[in-house]
């Protein structure tokens, strides 16, 4: 197998941020648009709509998918508890424990997906601006 060049590198992260646009989309009319009230679903359909090839690696992306994310991690508090889980024979004699509902696993685990999808996304635009400056710094030499 060949060394990849950067171009090739590079192409192949765009192709799967693509790829993963399309597995997060359906994620989100699939999954958390069911889950949330409908005065609240706005947010996941817009985040729904830009995601085509021409709209992922805005910063207006970006910053629709942190919003979301708050969103759906303050919609999961709601159904998420905490507890004690109390044990003699442990050191510190228990330990936290988390409970969710249905709603609030799906939630929680979507946003953790939106996260992943975010810094995938900022991995090739770090990349891109990379590749940027460095051309840049060559050609002041």
């Amino acid at each position: 197998m060949t060394d990849m060049t950067p171009a090739t590198r590079f192409t192949s992260r765009v192709e799967a941020v693509l790829g993963q646009s399309r597995t997060i989309r359906a994620m989100l009319l699939d999954e958390v648009v069911p889950h949330l009230p409908p005065a609240r679903r706005s947010a996941a359909e817009h985040v729904a709509r830009r995601l085509i090839p021409s709209r992922i690696f805005a910063s207006e992306t970006l910053h629709d998918l942190d919003a979301l994310i708050a969103q759906l991690e303050q919609e999961a508090e709601a159904g998420t508890r905490t507890g004690w889980e109390a044990d003699d024979g442990h050191s510190r004699g228990g330990w936290t424990t988390i409970w969710r509902d249905e709603r609030a696993a799906s939630l929680t685990a979507s946003a953790a997906e939106l996260r992943r999808f975010r810094m995938s996304i900022t991995t090739v635009i770090d990349a891109l601006e990379a590749e940027r400056i460095a051309n840049r710094l060559m050609d002041a030499e």
